[in-house]
């Protein structure tokens, strides 16, 4: 399979808020996500194609401050593969780490055919960082 992550590259301290192996469970999940939709389906490649955008909470602003949740966004292109044919997706992946203090967990999703502009810090990553909220309510 081919993979391209240098644009994450000089964050790669911060994606391991998330995982131990952040790209490596990147690749998994894209590839589980669309396994549930088509068994067949196969991850052929991933290009993540612009900077990162990151959004992170904390308790206790300042030096000894302690992350609570942290999301990040990024433009990608990949490739999957069904048992006929090819398809290239491209989009937004947003991956949130929540309760980091306590209970950590994470949620990942792809908008097909989104921008950083729709989807990055500025905008739709915002709501994304406090998905799990709304679940509680």
């Amino acid at each position: 399979m081919n993979t391209d992550f240098t644009k994450l590259k000089n964050t790669e301290h911060l994606f391991r808020w998330f995982s131990e192996n952040p790209f490596q469970e990147i690749l998994e999940t894209v590839e589980d996500m669309y396994k549930s939709k088509d068994p067949n389906m196969k991850l052929e490649g991933f290009t993540a194609v612009s900077e990162p955008q990151w959004l992170t909470t904390s308790k206790n602003p300042g030096d000894a401050s302690l992350p609570t949740r942290t999301a990040v966004a990024f433009e990608c292109e990949f490739e999957l593969k069904d048992t006929d044919e090819l398809t290239n997706i491209k989009g937004v992946l947003s991956w949130v780490a929540f309760d980091l203090e306590t209970n950590p967990g994470t949620k990942m999703w792809i908008n097909r055919n989104g921008t950083l502009k729709e989807f990055g810090s500025n905008e739709g990553l915002r709501h994304k960082i406090y998905f799990d909220r709304e679940l509680k309510q």
